[in-house]
């Protein structure tokens, strides 16, 4: 709906103007530094979480055949070390993201309301 009002309103006043508000003077709020750290750190807790697989899974010959098993062995008990790294696995990538983004949904709904009640 905002998106079909704002190209009515460019369509009103021509395409070479600009529309009533700054995109980017709401993009640069939010320091360069910030967002660079987050971009970052989402990268990092990615491929933390994810580089145990080059330990856990190893190429096992059975039989023949060469398989690809995920065994943590023989430096950590597999069952426990499998059952943690699946927990862990889980906390970091579906509960935190899904209170992440009801916390950031949450505020911008808060923001919006906030700035319809002084219009």
């Amino acid at each position: 709906m905002q998106t079909c009002l704002l190209s009515a309103r460019c369509f009103r006043r021509g395409f070479h103007r600009k529309p009533s508000f700054d995109l980017n003077r709401q993009a640069h709020r939010c320091r360069l530094f910030v967002r660079l750290i987050s971009i970052l750190s989402t990268w990092f807790v990615a491929i933390a979480m994810h580089a145990l697989y080059f330990y856990s899974f190893k190429l096992i010959p059975h039989a023949n055949e060469t398989y690809c098993e995920l065994n943590w062995g023989p430096a950590f008990d597999h069952m426990k070390t499998h059952r943690g790294f699946v927990t862990a696995n889980f906390i970091t990538f579906i509960p935190i993201p899904i209170c992440v983004l009801a916390s950031v949904y949450s505020i911008i709904v808060w923001t919006i309301r906030k700035k319809n009640k002084k219009n």
